[in-house]
């Protein structure tokens, strides 16, 4: 084929097999390394899906290892025994083991938790208002939070409560709190109860940090006034002798209190205060009627030291006097008015006999000649009768009265012969 080609023809052909085996090789070379780069990426995706799914993988991992946690510190799935051992725990823990009186726990609602439409866990709420110490509440924290349970304290008030001296307020030592409360009853869990505890690691002391809260009082000052108080009647009968107990308190139960009496309208009362320094008799002779008052002083060794006086108010009445009531005398009731007589008749003997009768009290007379009869503390006596009417003698007088006329309107009125 060659052999009549002129040899520029032939350098031509060379020249063009030469230049297509070239392109050839780099066309060759181009899509090998397209393959190349193509293989490269589908092997970093496979290498980033695999490491995805590693990560998904220990994730799930993880998830279960937390929801084999939250399954075992869940409170059992039966939201009604669950309810029951939660007040069981609240109440063991703040009356027997801290020693608060706690007057009732408080169930509230329970919220069903859904994820995705699907119920995962019904949320309990509570809520509880005890009157406790600042120990005691630090005390109860630690309880709550040593409890391997799903609860939590959702909302906490304090309100520290005071009581009035005189015209100023002292604190009692005593805080009244409020607190709501949340737990947990996982779907998963079981039906027995996952009470459970944690400790603190070694080097955690929780008694130094309850220590450190209670010295640390943000809600008072570093020592509280003492307290004194009398309880007295409103009155005491005049000249007799009379006893009364005073008693001093103070928020800083450590305290060494001292009470005494300051000075007193009676000169011979007697203070008399007891060992402890914290009560004592106020000892008061009879006095006249009147109002007597006593100063009294109670002082704490805190420091600083703190007082407080009170003025007890003692009053002496006279015993009042009976005042019998007299029941007034009953009106006298004028029986004449309606009492008529009512039919004049003859026995078989053929004596007249007349019929009297009472219209008030309904008593009635069959009375002849001669006969009587008492109306309206008087004696009537029957003087003569005949058919339309009869004689009566009353008090001196002869009264005559026709049938059916009231006896206190006489037809004739005569005055009996001496």
């Amino acid at each position: 084929m060659f052999q009549n080609l002129t040899q520029r023809e032939k350098i031509l052909a060379l020249a063009t097999f030469g230049t297509l085996g070239i392109a050839i090789l780099f066309g060759g070379f181009f899509w090998f390394m397209g393959h190349y780069n193509a293989n490269e990426a589908t092997l970093r995706s496979i290498h980033g899906q695999i490491e995805r799914e590693d990560a998904r993988t220990r994730q799930a991992m993880a998830a279960t290892r937390r929801k084999a946690w939250y399954t075992a510190t869940s409170m059992n799935r039966d939201t009604a025994q669950a309810k029951n051992e939660y007040i069981a725990w609240l109440k063991k823990t703040l009356r027997d083991d801290i020693g608060v009186d706690l007057k009732g726990v408080d169930p509230e609602r329970t919220t069903a938790l859904s994820h995705e439409g699907v119920k995962v866990a019904d949320q309990i709420s509570f809520s509880i208002r005890p009157v406790m110490t600042l120990d005691q509440l630090t005390r109860f924290l630690e309880k709550f939070y040593s409890l391997d349970a799903l609860h939590r304290i959702s909302s906490f008030k304090l309100t520290p409560q005071t009581e009035s001296v005189g015209r100023k307020k002292v604190r009692t030592g005593k805080l009244k709190t409020g607190f709501q409360l949340q737990v947990l009853c996982l779907t998963a869990a079981g039906q027995e109860s996952q009470f459970g505890f944690h400790f603190r690691p070694p080097g955690v002391s929780l008694e130094q940090a309850r220590e450190t809260i209670v010295r640390r009082d943000i809600f008072g000052p570093a020592n509280n006034s003492p307290v004194v108080k009398a309880k007295t009647r409103s009155s005491y009968e005049t000249g007799k002798d009379i006893s009364l107990r005073l008693t001093a308190t103070d928020a800083d139960k450590d305290d060494r209190l001292t009470l005494e009496m300051l000075s007193g309208d009676v000169e011979n009362a007697e203070f008399v205060p007891a060992a402890d320094g914290r009560s004592g008799s106020l000892k008061i002779p009879g006095q006249e009627s009147g109002q007597y008052k006593f100063i009294f002083k109670v002082t704490d060794n805190g420091l600083p030291k703190r007082s407080t006086q009170e003025t007890v108010t003692i009053r002496f009445k006279d015993k009042p006097v009976k005042i019998v009531k007299k029941e007034p005398e009953p009106e006298l009731v004028d029986f004449a008015q309606e009492t008529r007589i009512t039919g004049n008749l003859k026995d078989r003997k053929g004596n007249w006999l007349v019929l009297i009768k009472s219209q008030l009290d309904g008593r009635s007379w069959r009375l002849g000649i001669g006969e009587s009869f008492q109306l309206d503390d008087k004696t009537w006596k029957v003087q003569t009768i005949n058919k339309a009417s009869a004689t009566f003698s009353v008090n001196g007088e002869a009264l005559t009265f026709a049938r059916g006329k009231p006896f206190d309107k006489p037809q004739a009125r005569v005055p009996m012969p001496e």
